[in-house]
C-alpha cells in the first residue's frame, strides 16, 4: 500500500480493492481492520477479503468480532461460515450457515452452503 488511506476514504479503499488480493495483501488489510473498527460494512468487505488472499483464519476472526455485538447478523454468520468451511471446519461452518438462515430464510447462498455443508458432513 503506496499511501495509506485516511479514516475519510478508507471503506472506498476497501470496497474497491480487487476481488483476488495480491500476494502479501493480507499485512495492509490486517491494519486496516483497525482503522474500521466502527464500520460495519468495511469490517465485513475486509473479512471477505481475508477470505479470498487465502487466510481464513483472519477472515473467522473479523467475522467473530463483528457477531461479538451484534449476534443477528446474518452476514457475518455467513462470512463466518465460509471462514470456517474454507479451514476445513464444516461442523463450524454448517451451524454459522444455519444461523444465518435463520435470520435470512430466503437467502438462497446461504441454503446452498448449509446444504453443501450437509452432504460434507456426511461423509466423514
Amino acid at each position: 500500500m503506496s499511501t495509506p488511506p485516511t479514516p475519510k476514504n478508507l471503506r472506498r479503499f476497501v470496497r474497491d480493492f480487487p476481488a483476488v488480493p495480491a500476494p502479501g495483501s493480507c499485512e495492509e488489510f490486517a491494519l486496516l481492520q483497525y482503522e474500521a473498527s466502527t464500520d460495519l460494512q468495511t469490517r465485513t468487505r475486509i473479512g471477505e477479503l481475508f477470505l479470498s488472499a487465502g487466510s481464513p483464519v483472519r477472515a473467522a476472526d473479523v467475522f467473530q468480532d463483528i457477531l461479538r455485538p451484534d449476534s443477528e447478523n446474518a452476514d457475518a454468520y455467513a462470512g463466518f461460515g465460509e471462514a470456517e468451511f474454507a479451514g476445513g471446519n464444516y461442523q463450524p461452518a454448517w451451524t454459522s450457515f444455519l444461523d444465518a438462515s435463520r435470520l435470512k430464510p430466503d437467502d438462497a447462498d446461504v441454503r446452498k452452503r448449509l446444504e453443501l455443508c450437509e452432504q460434507v458432513l456426511s461423509l466423514e
